[in-house]
């Protein structure tokens, strides 16, 4: 008898030589769940999350909904200063709401549509959603991207739930669907792609599926209700940020003969997190990802396509008749199949013809992530109706595998500008010399940085715990700065591409005659690229100089100029680029500051490590 419970319990988690649905879910949700809530404060905040903690901090209700850009509903911003006025106002308590979101989008998407897709599929569905790169990404983001996804798959599942029955709806279905479709838009105008997709679904249904009209018009009414207060509150504010192009401004326009290149991007990042490139990726890691990434997006575009073949072919009246509702057991509907195309395809062809005929709306993935759970849950399912398994499992542990190491990506390189890095250095510097006055300590860039740069630098140097103190930074312009005649901090934002150069020789040599400058700190940054940008990360150098002034004459046995700079056009990772000695006056005091950032003329690779 004990022998026989042993080998069905053995039995109940591995299928033949197969993992089971339940095995798969456990090891990936784990895993998910512990990427999730692993190293929230691992980097800086970047200007998204610098502006909702400057909202945030704001003393009182009013005022922080004043703050808030046009652009933005107030939910979201309601719900996290709740958050902060019982946890503290930091980076770790910014962003934990959606750690602990991103955490929940695993068991609800199993939950609720595991009835919906069967059991196998929503297997695939949330190890797919577990391990995502990108969800991982924005799960430890201090924004409400996150809870869109969230909310988009429950209110997503909640409208198949009623539509799709055979008998009564359930009230907790109606509640649960009313309750996020109202959410939604309340927390993102882009919240609303999921209602508005359920509206053209519902149609199609009352077309081709009389049966289920009852259903449908007991959504529809849901739906109606729910929106109404968003039409009531957030409805004229988006049509007047809609006039004036707020939040949307900086997306720049693109043409036809973009569209392949950005829906290659678009997939690659929503499925396996990977940013594809023209160029030959020089890191290892990125080579590795590069060279699978194609076989892994062809291979899923073309699961799809059969799955969606599949549909079409049971179609016809006399197939659809005969078709398994949702409470028929785990097989799968059809008409669920044809909405998760749909609410894949709708929005991003939608945002395609409106970013080409009326104004550039074709921004980061991020923008659609009211429609992003789609991919995940179709692949799931064609994953699952695949045969042989042989062939499903092997394409599974691929999407999976490349996720994580597109992870792995963003734990060993600086993927995003770390001006936590950038302020502790400066604080060092403040703390080692005494270069503040009055004014505080001068902090100027070259070539006139983005004014989104000196306010991430300025909340690292006043917020954030990686700080050793809080220095209050006098940002001037060069021109100022040398106006006074003192040492002062220079701050670059060094950009390297197809389009930007990396050398700043020439430029520093005419910016800052009669100086001497001394590097103490630089680090490459692979950051997600923006729109249009053909390289897989906007590659650039973050550096930090110190720059005094040398009134005796350069003697004949000096540099040809007082500043060292590397020619970063000539990089390679290992390398060191061309230098000049250093002939800048440097206090000695300097000797103090730690030599992980003050290391005399320590030069960067592409690998984001000094050399």
């Amino acid at each position: 008898m004990a022998d026989s419970r042993e080998e069905t319990n053995r039995q109940s988690l591995i299928v033949g030589r197969w993992p089971s649905p339940a095995l798969l879910v456990g090891l990936a949700a784990g895993a998910g769940v512990v990427l999730r809530l692993d190293g929230l404060d691992r980097k800086s905040l970047w200007i998204d999350e610098v502006m909702t903690f400057r909202s945030l901090a704001m003393p009182t209700v009013a005022a922080m909904l004043q703050d808030v850009e046009a652009s933005l509903p107030s939910l979201y911003f309601l719900a996290i200063r709740a958050w902060v006025q019982a946890w503290g106002l930091n980076d770790v308590s910014l962003r934990m709401p959606s750690a602990l979101l991103g955490a929940l989008c695993l068991p609800v998407t199993y939950l609720v549509w595991c009835p919906l897709v069967g059991r196998r599929a929503i297997a695939w569905a949330t190890a797919l959603l577990a391990l995502n790169a990108y969800h991982v990404e924005y799960s430890q983001d201090g924004k409400m991207y996150v809870a869109i996804w969230l909310l988009a798959t429950v209110s997503s599942g909640a409208f198949l739930r009623v539509a799709l029955r055979d008998g009564p709806a359930r009230p907790a279905w109606l509640v649960l669907y009313g309750l996020s479709t109202a959410s939604l838009p309340l927390l993102s105008y882009v919240g609303i792609v999921p209602a508005a997709i359920q509206g053209l679904y519902g149609l199609a249904l009352l077309r081709w599926r009389p049966r289920r009209r009852w259903a449908v018009l007991d959504a529809g009414v849901v739906a109606l209700l729910a929106l109404l207060p968003s039409a009531l509150w957030a409805l004229p504010t988006a049509v007047e940020a809609s006039r004036q192009n707020v939040g949307i401004s900086w997306i720049p326009p693109i043409s036809p003969d973009q569209v392949p290149r950005e829906l290659h991007r678009f997939l690659g990042v929503l499925l396996l997190g990977y940013r594809p490139s023209g160029e030959a990726p020089e890191e290892p890691l990125a080579r590795l990802l590069a060279a699978a990434y194609a076989p892994c997006l062809v291979a899923a575009v073309a699961l799809l396509g059969v799955s969606l073949a599949r549909v079409l072919r049971v179609g016809s009246p006399a197939v659809a008749a005969s078709s398994p509702s949702v409470s028929g057991g785990h097989r799968m509907a059809p008409e669920v199949v044809a909405y998760l195309a749909v609410w894949l395809v709708v929005p991003v062809a939608g945002a395609f013809v409106f970013a080409l005929l009326v104004r550039p709306i074709w921004g980061p993935p991020r923008y659609l992530f009211g429609a992003a759970p789609a991919l995940g849950l179709w692949l799931g399912a064609a994953l699952a109706g695949l045969r042989p398994r042989t062939l499903m499992t092997a394409l599974g542990i691929a999407f999976l595998s490349v996720n994580v190491a597109m992870i792995a990506f963003g734990r060993v390189y600086t993927t995003r500008t770390p001006w936590r890095e950038v302020g502790a250095t400066i604080a060092d510097v403040a703390a080692a010399t005494n270069l503040e006055d009055a004014d505080g300590l001068m902090v100027a860039s070259l070539r006139g940085e983005h004014e989104f740069d000196r306010a991430c630098l300025a909340h690292a140097l006043n917020h954030d715990p990686g700080v050793p103190a809080p220095v209050g930074p006098a940002f001037v312009t060069l021109d100022q700065a040398l106006g006074r005649g003192r040492p002062f901090v220079i701050v670059m934002v060094v950009y390297m591409g197809p389009t930007l150069s990396g050398d700043m020789r020439a430029d520093v040599e005419r910016a800052v005659p009669g100086y001497a400058c001394r590097q103490l700190y630089g680090r490459a940054v692979f950051q997600e690229p923006y729109t249009s940008m053909p390289t897989p990360y906007m590659r650039h150098s973050v550096e930090v100089w110190l720059c005094s002034p040398t009134p005796a004459p350069r003697g004949a046995g000096q540099a040809t100029s007082p500043w060292v700079v590397p020619a970063m056009r000539s990089f390679r990772p290992g390398t060191r680029g061309p230098m000049s000695a250093p002939t800048a006056i440097i206090p000695s005091s300097l000797a103090r500051v730690r030599p992980s950032t003050a290391a005399p003329c320590r030069t960067l690779n592409l690998h984001g490590r000094l050399a």
